[in-house]
């Protein structure tokens, strides 16, 4: 894959995420606060968790051994219930 097939593959994983919304705790949409979507390295692998704002407990987690991975798996659920 070349540098620029690369950036490419990467603006469409962001703006993946850009759109996974904020949710409460009935996985319902929410414009802001309750929880959030968070992308994060750990344990070796990456994360897609939606994380309460204040509370800091994960509604969902999705994984991956790729950012690109993780945001992938967290966006098909995300139409595949809404």
């Amino acid at each position: 894959m070349g540098i620029k097939t690369a950036k490419i593959f990467v603006m469409k994983a962001l703006e993946k995420f850009q759109e996974l919304p904020h949710l409460n705790s009935s996985y319902e949409k929410l414009d802001d606060w309750g929880y959030t979507p968070n992308l994060y390295h750990f344990d070796g692998e990456w994360h897609v968790s939606w994380i309460h704002c204040s509370e800091g407990d994960a509604l969902n987690d999705f994984s991956g051994s790729t950012p690109e991975e993780a945001i992938d798996k967290a966006y098909n659920w995300f139409h595949s219930k809404f």
